[in-house]
């Protein structure tokens, strides 16, 4: 007699390579819906200085960095990227590294572990950027069945193995244009914070380094060298209170009714978690791991016990404290000997010039409402990737058709 466990695994998996279409559209393998090459696998006698940068999945994450590795030989043309190609990466932490993206960056080499794909000719390459978005959860559940040192992969076994369903030309480019307007503005309002920043950041070094609005001011000289006449040299520690965060009982790795409030780790929100460690303004920093990274919020959320929270003890601080820690040199408070670790007294002991509250005053003025411009914007990106991530799935299974989904946007966009 059959095991019923073994059978009712079996079928799990098979579900998994047999993903939910619409019946009426032609089925076909993944793998032969388009050119899938593996980037190389670079060694360290290949990185150099200068060059173009390797391009790995923490490159596609976060964009080129500081971390970032250079190489200036030269290697086949197919490990070659430039942007607005589609990037599949398949190994790695399940969860957080298994997925599809578009390369934005400036050009590069492609490192192993990472597909770049080609849909062919006959399918939609937007279209088929979804269906591999859409194929994530199985992606996902396929990489865990074979996790073992905490590493799991997709293989191409694994894409010749999945069937999925294709529809036609007009239906795959109105899918495509759908949900494509979404993720548009999501990228239009990234790239107005962008602008934003850079404009707030402008401002803070025309005021805080150059001293421009001062300069008919008498210097004077400083432990940080000429400052003007009047300001101080003070510490972290005086303008706010540095603690750490913690580790929460229970998380999310997205977000649903419950878990509603936003988990900062080293590198930024990375979760969701049900209640706030912290209600009131404060500023986030890498302590762990992921050194350097300086988020702000103004809205309750639970900090990891990978950061520092830096809690300012006047708002008119505020904005200026955030430029100021955004311009400090982490690497040189590494006191990590297996992983770069900054502590909470080296920050909170940081020297820096500041100057009278009404001059702060001044300044968080001009910067607030570009932190509310920027919220707002975040605000409505979230709105709408969650819109996005509702009718993912719906359009590309064929549960809702098209029509019904148009409608629906118009009144978003």
């Amino acid at each position: 007699m059959a095991d019923n466990s073994v059978i009712e695994t079996q079928s799990l998996r098979d579900s998994l390579y047999r993903p939910v279409f619409l019946k009426s559209w032609p089925e076909a393998s993944l793998y032969e819906l388009a050119l899938w090459t593996n980037g190389m696998a670079f060694r360290n006698i290949d990185f150099t200085s200068i060059g173009r940068p390797v391009i790995k999945i923490a490159e596609i994450k976060n964009g080129i960095s500081g971390q970032t590795k250079f190489t200036d030989a030269e290697y086949e043309s197919r490990y070659f990227v430039t942007a607005g190609e589609m990037l599949f990466s398949w190994s790695g932490q399940p969860e957080t590294s298994i997925d599809v993206f578009w390369w934005r960056g400036q050009d590069g080499w492609l490192n192993q572990h990472i597909f770049k794909v080609k849909p062919a000719e006959s399918l939609d390459p937007v279209f088929f950027f979804y269906m591999l978005r859409y194929l994530k959860p199985n992606f996902i559940r396929i990489a865990r069945n074979k996790q073992t040192t905490g590493l799991g992969h997709v293989t191409i076994a694994d894409l010749k193995r999945m069937t999925v369903g294709v529809p036609p030309l007009p239906e795959q480019r109105a899918i495509a244009a759908i949900l494509g307007a979404l993720d548009d503005k999501i990228e239009l309002n990234c790239q107005m914070n962008q602008t934003l920043e850079a404009m707030a950041q402008a401002l803070f070094k025309s005021w805080f380094a150059d001293f421009e609005p001062f300069r008919d001011q008498d210097m004077q000289d400083s432990p940080l060298g000429p400052i003007p006449r009047g300001w101080r040299v003070g510490t972290v520690g005086d303008l706010a209170d540095v603690t750490s965060g913690k580790r929460p009982l229970g998380r999310m790795t997205h977000r649903t009714e419950d878990y509603t409030v936003p988990l900062y780790g080293g590198a930024g929100p990375m979760a969701w978690v049900q209640e706030p460690l912290y209600y009131e303004p404060l500023l986030i920093t890498g302590r762990v791991g992921t050194l350097g990274v300086v988020n702000r919020t103004a809205k309750p959320c639970w900090p990891s016990d990978n950061t520092l929270v830096v809690l300012v003890k006047s708002s008119a601080a505020y904005p200026f404290l955030y430029y100021s820690m955004k311009r400090f040199d982490f690497d040189s408070l590494n006191r990590g000997s297996t992983q770069p670790l900054v502590t909470q007294t080296d920050l909170s002991n940081i020297e820096l010039a500041f100057p009278s509250i009404e001059v702060l005053e001044s300044f968080s003025n001009i910067v607030y409402p570009i932190f509310q411009l920027q919220d707002a914007n975040e605000e409505q990106s979230r709105t709408l990737a969650a819109l996005r991530d509702t009718l993912l799935p719906k359009l590309l299974s064929g549960e809702i058709r098209v029509k019904d989904a148009e409608e629906f946007v118009e009144n978003i966009v």
